[in-house]
């Protein structure tokens, strides 16, 4: 039987900037500096682990500078037997600065330089779903051409580095693609609208679009009161999701989930969210939908 699903990424030693506002020049000061646990697969993991979503994260991780972060990733319960640990390197790091609601990010990628996920024999037939979020482009589309599992396409921030003809060819290759509104505006050229793709696009505070088939379905963002950083809110809405995808088998109700789990993450910093499942399916069960 095949396990539910390998999600492959980055695993971050975050450096994060709080500034009074994004600028796209000029000098701006840094109010608050502070290192985290981070990444778009770290992020997912830490939430992930918490609502007690079994899945098999892979990435590339230098021993010199992610030991602490292999530590606590481990007394979750998470299997790192694919997390590649090398030496003679450093990273992979992002430096994050944010202005509460929003942020711009620059990566370090360390050994996701040399990093070969392709070699992994189990990412051709052992999982019913691979995620495909930032690290090695090349390497993850080989995969995706090779592998028999439903291929999440969610290149997030690194979208940027993808060629036209990359991102026409992997989008074809999709089952599912993740993304928000400006990073869709880069793919839907290559999204046929007579195809089976479901595209699930985020609308930061309006909600998350989910697109298949000429069927739109918009899923209100939760309103909370007050938050400490929206840093890492997608990575907490896709673990969120995914949970719930793999209860109920339905992408609308998965993703309604998922809003819930971001709503909550984004209190407290990521590494510090501690809320069960229960708890979710309660906040759930009170929605007016």
């Amino acid at each position: 039987m095949k396990k539910f699903l390998a999600y492959l990424g980055h695993i971050n030693i975050d450096i994060i900037f709080r500034v009074p506002k994004l600028v796209s020049s000029g000098s701006v000061p840094i109010e608050e500096e502070r290192k985290v646990y981070g990444g778009t697969l770290g992020n997912f993991a830490l939430i992930a682990s918490r609502l007690g979503l079994d899945f098999d994260p892979y990435a590339a991780v230098s021993s010199e500078t992610h030991a602490g972060y292999m530590k606590l990733l481990k007394s979750r319960g998470l299997n790192l037997e694919h997390v590649k640990v090398f030496e003679d390197t450093r990273g992979p790091f992002c430096y994050i600065a944010s202005d509460r609601n929003n942020q711009l990010a620059f990566i370090n990628q360390g050994p996701n330089l040399i990093w070969k996920p392709s070699l992994e024999n189990s990412l051709i037939d052992d999982y019913r779903i691979l995620h495909f979020t930032t690290g090695p482009r090349h390497e993850y589309l080989k995969i995706a051409k090779q592998s028999n599992s439903d291929i999440v396409f969610d290149p997030s921030q690194e979208i940027y580095l993808y060629s036209k003809s990359e991102l026409k060819e992997f989008v074809s290759l999709a089952d599912i693609v993740m993304c928000n509104e400006q990073e869709y505006e880069l793919i839907r050229d290559n999204i046929d609208p007579r195809g089976s793709q479901t595209i699930i696009k985020t609308l930061g505070s309006k909600g998350v679009e989910v697109l298949n088939n000429g069927d739109n379905v918009l899923v209100p963002a939760r309103k909370v009161d007050g938050h400490y950083d929206t840093v890492g809110a997608g990575d907490a809405f896709r673990a969120g999701f995914y949970y719930a995808y793999q209860k109920y088998n339905d992408i609308p109700k998965a993703v309604r989930y998922g809003t819930i789990v971001a709503s909550e993450a984004i209190r407290l910093p990521v590494v510090d969210f501690n809320e069960p499942w229960s708890r979710i399916e309660s906040i759930f069960s009170k929605l007016d939908i």
